[in-house]
């Protein structure tokens, strides 16, 4: 399959499904080690 026939994943989908969730990351736990406020990272990963 080409990968270009695929839709389009949301950036805060794949934060959310290939890191943060098999990482036990909450979203207060990647800001506090990323230094971005912690809005920002639940605006993008909901």
């Amino acid at each position: 399959m080409d990968p270009r026939d695929l839709p389009p994943v949301h950036p805060g989908e794949q934060l959310r499904e290939e890191f943060m969730a098999p990482l036990n990351l909450s979203a207060y736990a990647l800001a506090k080690v990323t230094h971005v406020p912690v809005s920002r990272i639940q605006a993008v990963t909901h």
